[in-house]
């Protein structure tokens, strides 16, 4: 005998599976939350963007207005591609998540994702840390993106991200701020240019609505002015027959734009709830906990259901 005693089957087990643990920690291959529910949402958010604009453009092409239309799909290509660039960071998020793997690739696989999203949503990055020192907000993403770069584990990779991403959201809000200025002025064109059209029967109403006030006005009242006052209501009746067609078109027209306005208060509140669901994978990272992007997944199914039913309409 020399001394030495071999450990028992189940003792070797116990000591390899507390070895695979302590490996596992070292190397941080634990379990992540899963963002998978993220990147569907945000790319269903990046389609309805899309789909929207596209709609608002055929609604101009359908008013007569075919250069306000080209106007907006030109516009409307900016917070299109910034909510596709947002997809494509969502989808980077569960590709790095799904993988499992929380070391430096990760960090940098982040770092790059989000340089993409700023990049994607217009953020002109400069060139060098030195142009990085005005307080505009590419060089606040710049300098934001070089701290997430020389982060040292994912989770804090991507609590540096959550201000890129919040500055990131703002910067498309204004986006869609800008073409929402651009339907309501293009609505405002087509009912000046529609009220021009009916200006000879819109005057004549005025005008014998104004002769009417100073009939009833004379006192006693003869019955040449009674006659006149009778004529005057038939003569009315048919001025806003006239006028039919031309208050339909700007009840109609009024409608799409409230409708259109909504959709952008809806897509407002997506991205608003985009950057709350980055901020809830970075707290279930720490906590080690699961991912419930509700509010985002609800924002996002509102806007697609209000887009169908304006485009049903």
């Amino acid at each position: 005998m020399t001394g030495i005693h071999l450990r028992s089957t189940p003792d070797r087990l116990a000591l390899a599976l507390a070895a695979v643990a302590m490996l596992a920690a070292m190397t941080g291959c634990t379990s992540l939350p899963d963002a998978r529910r993220i990147a569907d949402a945000s790319a269903q958010l990046g389609s309805a963007v899309a789909a929207s604009g596209a709609m608002a453009a055929d609604e101009l092409d359908a008013a007569g207005l075919p250069e306000r239309a080209r106007e907006l799909r030109k516009a409307w290509q900016v917070p299109e591609r910034s909510t596709a660039a947002l997809a494509a960071y969502a989808e980077a998020l569960a590709a790095i998540t799904q993988s499992g793997r929380e070391g430096a690739e990760s960090v940098r696989r982040v770092a790059d994702a989000g340089t993409a999203l700023a990049s994607g949503v217009g953020i002109a990055l400069p060139v060098s840390a030195a142009a990085a020192t005005g307080l505009d907000i590419a060089a606040t993403v710049y300098r934001q993106l070089a701290s997430v770069r020389a982060a040292s584990a994912l989770v804090d990779a991507l609590e540096r991200m959550q201000p890129v991403v919040e500055r990131t959201v703002e910067v498309v809000t204004l986006q869609l701020d800008d073409a929402a200025v651009l339907l309501v002025s293009a609505n405002r064109i087509a009912e000046v240019k529609l009220r021009a059209e009916y200006a000879d029967e819109t005057g004549y109403l005025l005008a014998l609505r104004r002769e009417r006030v100073a009939l009833y006005a004379q006192s006693p009242l003869t019955q040449a002015n009674a006659d006149r006052l009778l004529q005057i209501d038939r003569i009315e009746r048919t001025v806003v027959s006239r006028l039919t067609p031309m208050n339909a078109t700007l009840r109609a027209s009024e409608g799409r734009l409230r409708e259109m306005l909504a959709v952008t208060g809806r897509t407002r509140q997506a991205l608003a709830d985009w950057a709350l669901a980055h901020r809830q994978l970075l707290h279930g990272m720490r906590a080690g906990t699961a991912v419930d992007p509700q509010a985002l997944v609800q924002s996002v199914s509102e806007l697609r259901d209000l887009v169908h039913r304006v485009r049903a309409r």
